[in-house]
Protein backbone atom coordinates (compact mmCIF):
# COMPACT_ATOMS: atom_id res chain seq x y z
CA UNK A 1 0.00 0.00 0.00
CA UNK A 2 1.49 3.31 -1.08
CA UNK A 3 1.05 6.37 1.15
CA UNK A 4 1.79 9.95 0.21
CA UNK A 5 2.36 12.83 2.60
CA UNK A 6 1.85 16.53 1.98
CA UNK A 7 3.84 18.77 4.28
CA UNK A 8 3.60 22.52 3.87
CA UNK A 9 5.40 25.10 5.94
CA UNK A 10 4.78 28.83 5.97
CA UNK A 11 5.99 31.71 8.09
CA UNK A 12 3.04 33.59 9.56
CA UNK A 13 5.12 36.15 11.45
CA UNK A 14 8.73 36.29 12.53
CA UNK A 15 8.18 33.81 15.35
CA UNK A 16 5.16 31.76 14.26
CA UNK A 17 5.55 28.75 11.99
CA UNK A 18 2.80 26.45 10.81
CA UNK A 19 3.23 22.90 9.71
CA UNK A 20 0.41 21.24 7.78
CA UNK A 21 0.59 17.49 7.47
CA UNK A 22 -1.99 15.64 5.41
CA UNK A 23 -1.70 11.91 4.88
CA UNK A 24 -4.81 10.27 3.41
CA UNK A 25 -6.79 9.91 6.63
CA UNK A 26 -5.71 12.75 8.90
CA UNK A 27 -4.84 16.42 8.85
CA UNK A 28 -2.92 18.32 11.54
CA UNK A 29 -1.78 21.95 11.77
CA UNK A 30 0.90 23.12 14.24
CA UNK A 31 2.00 26.66 15.09
CA UNK A 32 5.34 27.04 16.88
CA UNK A 33 5.47 30.36 18.74
CA UNK A 34 8.66 31.48 20.40
CA UNK A 35 11.01 31.47 22.06
CA UNK A 36 9.53 34.42 23.91
CA UNK A 37 10.15 35.92 27.36
CA UNK A 38 8.27 34.37 30.26
CA UNK A 39 5.24 36.38 31.32
CA UNK A 40 5.93 36.20 35.07
CA UNK A 41 9.23 36.90 36.80
CA UNK A 42 8.67 34.16 39.40
CA UNK A 43 8.70 31.53 36.62
CA UNK A 44 12.49 31.96 36.25
CA UNK A 45 14.20 28.88 34.93
CA UNK A 46 17.67 28.21 33.56
CA UNK A 47 16.15 26.05 30.86
CA UNK A 48 13.32 27.03 28.59
CA UNK A 49 9.69 26.12 29.10
CA UNK A 50 7.71 24.14 26.50
CA UNK A 51 3.93 24.32 26.43
CA UNK A 52 1.71 22.26 24.16
CA UNK A 53 -1.87 23.28 23.47
CA UNK A 54 -3.85 20.57 21.67
CA UNK A 55 -7.36 20.89 20.33
CA UNK A 56 -9.57 19.03 17.90
CA UNK A 57 -11.95 20.65 15.44
CA UNK A 58 -15.61 19.92 16.12
CA UNK A 59 -15.78 18.03 12.82
CA UNK A 60 -12.44 16.17 13.26
CA UNK A 61 -13.95 12.88 14.39
CA UNK A 62 -15.44 10.57 11.81
CA UNK A 63 -17.79 9.01 14.35
CA UNK A 64 -19.29 11.99 16.19
CA UNK A 65 -18.98 15.74 16.59
CA UNK A 66 -16.99 17.17 19.50
CA UNK A 67 -18.21 19.89 21.81
CA UNK A 68 -16.44 23.11 20.79
CA UNK A 69 -13.95 24.80 23.14
CA UNK A 70 -13.98 22.04 25.77
CA UNK A 71 -10.63 20.42 26.50
CA UNK A 72 -11.07 16.77 27.35
CA UNK A 73 -8.87 14.59 29.56
CA UNK A 74 -7.80 12.69 26.45
CA UNK A 75 -6.51 15.90 24.85
CA UNK A 76 -4.60 16.78 28.03
CA UNK A 77 -2.99 13.32 28.10
CA UNK A 78 -2.04 13.55 24.45
CA UNK A 79 -0.55 17.03 24.98
CA UNK A 80 1.56 15.63 27.82
CA UNK A 81 2.83 12.79 25.62
CA UNK A 82 3.77 15.25 22.88
CA UNK A 83 5.48 17.54 25.39
CA UNK A 84 7.58 14.66 26.75
CA UNK A 85 8.60 13.62 23.23
CA UNK A 86 9.64 17.14 22.27
CA UNK A 87 11.41 17.99 25.55
CA UNK A 88 13.83 15.16 24.91
CA UNK A 89 14.80 16.59 21.52
CA UNK A 90 14.65 20.40 21.82
CA UNK A 91 17.68 21.97 23.55
CA UNK A 92 15.66 23.93 26.12
CA UNK A 93 18.83 24.92 28.02
CA UNK A 94 19.67 27.24 25.15
CA UNK A 95 16.52 29.25 25.87
CA UNK A 96 16.81 30.41 29.51
CA UNK A 97 13.93 32.52 30.85
CA UNK A 98 12.00 31.76 27.65
CA UNK A 99 8.87 29.91 26.67
CA UNK A 100 8.10 28.01 23.48
CA UNK A 101 4.42 27.46 22.70
CA UNK A 102 3.17 24.87 20.24
CA UNK A 103 -0.47 25.03 19.27
CA UNK A 104 -1.76 21.86 17.63
CA UNK A 105 -5.06 21.76 15.76
CA UNK A 106 -6.32 18.38 14.57
CA UNK A 107 -8.48 19.04 11.53
CA UNK A 108 -9.29 15.42 10.70
CA UNK A 109 -8.56 12.39 12.90
CA UNK A 110 -7.00 9.22 11.60
CA UNK A 111 -8.77 5.89 11.60
CA UNK A 112 -7.03 5.01 14.88
CA UNK A 113 -5.64 7.04 17.78
CA UNK A 114 -2.12 5.83 16.97
CA UNK A 115 -2.19 7.28 13.45
CA UNK A 116 -3.41 10.62 14.77
CA UNK A 117 -0.73 10.73 17.49
CA UNK A 118 1.98 9.79 14.97
CA UNK A 119 0.86 12.64 12.71
CA UNK A 120 0.78 15.12 15.61
CA UNK A 121 4.27 14.18 16.85
CA UNK A 122 5.71 14.33 13.32
CA UNK A 123 4.10 17.70 12.57
CA UNK A 124 5.34 19.14 15.90
CA UNK A 125 8.87 17.94 15.19
CA UNK A 126 8.81 19.44 11.70
CA UNK A 127 7.39 22.74 12.98
CA UNK A 128 10.09 22.99 15.67
CA UNK A 129 12.82 22.27 13.12
CA UNK A 130 11.33 24.74 10.66
CA UNK A 131 11.15 27.40 13.38
CA UNK A 132 14.91 27.08 13.76
CA UNK A 133 14.90 25.76 17.33
CA UNK A 134 18.12 24.12 18.46
CA UNK A 135 17.48 20.39 18.51
CA UNK A 136 19.35 17.10 18.86
CA UNK A 137 17.40 15.73 15.91
CA UNK A 138 13.95 15.69 14.34
CA UNK A 139 11.09 13.85 16.04
CA UNK A 140 9.19 11.42 13.85
CA UNK A 141 6.02 9.71 15.10
CA UNK A 142 5.46 6.07 14.30
CA UNK A 143 2.82 3.41 14.77
CA UNK A 144 3.31 -0.11 15.98
CA UNK A 145 1.44 -2.99 14.44
CA UNK A 146 0.53 -6.19 16.24
CA UNK A 147 0.69 -9.51 14.49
Amino acid sequence: MRMEALMLSTTVQKVIFRKYLGLHFFEVMVACIGPKDLAKREDFSLSGLLKIELSYCAFASRASRRAPSKTTEEEKEQAQIIEEALKSVILLKRYPKSQIDMRVQVICEGLAETTTMAAIVTACGLAAADAGLDMYGVVIGGMGQRN
